[in-house]
């Protein structure tokens, strides 16, 4: 048996007993495998066990195949659960929708739990909105100090 298909038996067992972040590699290798309705499943069942990644990685498969409704339901629970990567999605999300207010709010909060690329999103907005200077600055300064590189060279 080749390493793959033993490590989704493996993966298989320990999402049954309940380890959250087995249900989400579990997905990840299912999603590979072009087995989108499993890794929904597995992703789904991470998600109740409150694994943020299984929430956003789900959110992100309904959202591509068009059920924007039903993905912004799994990255509000993950933002809600103050888990800020859902954050993250529910402002990408706004911004696209053309609502810099809730964009920026979503932002914010993801930015205030020291999420680096929540940050960078935030001062990209301000900057692209005309704020000043100053608060792009600090912005973009916090997110490359959390990890977030594209900030460290951003035109600020």
């Amino acid at each position: 048996m080749g390493q793959i298909k033993q490590a989704v038996v493996f993966l298989k067992k320990a999402c049954k007993l309940k380890y959250a972040s087995s249900c989400n590699d579990l997905g990840i290798l299912q999603l590979k495998d072009g087995h989108i309705d499993k890794a929904k499943s597995s992703y789904k069942t991470g998600c109740r066990l409150k694994h943020e990644y299984a929430c956003t990685n789900l959110g992100s498969i309904l959202n591509k195949e068009g059920k924007k409704k039903q993905a912004l339901k799994y990255y509000r629970k993950v933002c809600n659960e103050k888990q800020k990567l859902g954050c993250i999605n529910l402002g990408v999300h706004q911004s696209k929708l053309g609502n810099s207010k809730k964009a920026i709010k979503f932002w914010k909060e993801a930015c205030n739990a020291n999420h680096g690329l929540g940050c960078g999103l935030l001062a990209a907005e301000y900057l692209e909105r005309g704020d000043d200077r100053e608060k792009v600055n600090i912005f973009f300064s916090k997110a490359c100090k959390l990890g977030n590189k594209t900030s460290c060279t951003a035109p600020y």
